[in-house]
């Protein structure tokens, strides 16, 4: 059933991201020893940058997991009064958004989007916008969330596509701006 196929999948993905954080932890956490013969510690983080990129080419969740680990990383340095090591931080960055920078500079030139995926679009529009309304009206979630689709000429959930991210996420901006909360 799709209940089994999505509690399946929801299984894989989460099992996913901890055996990455994990992973990534135990990288970054050895670049603090000394330089090896094989590599050094700046290679070490690099390649944890690179691993984490090519990851996110396969499973979308980790994307915004190399800015959480960047903050998390440089927090806890100065929480524990370690060395910051900025530039490992930069490093570890830019070398995971080396693997997803040609498909972001193809969906801008494709669609004019400057994005990996609609998703954060797509839960704007779908989850955010009717949240919003329905409280704004006083009316059950789900009858606004209708409301709002049929409004916009859907009958159901509309079929969301990278190029069509900019216009929901223009809808959902104005949405917000003529209801404050």
């Amino acid at each position: 059933s799709y209940m089994e196929q999505y509690t399946d999948k929801t299984k894989f993905f989460t099992l996913f991201f901890l055996l990455a954080v994990e992973r990534l932890l135990m990288v970054i956490k050895t670049a603090d020893r000394p330089a090896t013969i094989i590599m050094t510690p700046a290679a070490i983080v690099a390649l944890a940058g690179l691993w984490l990129g090519v990851a996110t080419l396969f499973r979308p969740i980790t994307l915004y997991l190399p800015a959480v680990l960047v903050v998390f990383w440089l927090g806890y340095r100065f929480l524990s009064k370690q060395p910051r090591h900025y530039g490992w931080a930069v490093l570890f960055f830019v070398c995971s958004l080396l693997p997803i920078l040609p498909w972001l500079v193809r969906n801008y030139a494709v669609f004019g989007a400057f994005s990996y995926s609609a998703s954060k679009d797509s839960v704007l529009y779908t989850a955010l916008a009717p949240s919003v309304l329905s409280i704004k009206e006083h009316r059950p979630y789900h009858d606004r969330q209708l409301a709002l689709f049929a409004s916009d000429g859907y009958d159901d959930l509309p079929d969301f596509n990278i190029a069509e991210a900019p216009r929901f996420r223009r809808r959902v901006y104005d949405i917000l701006k003529s209801n404050p909360l």
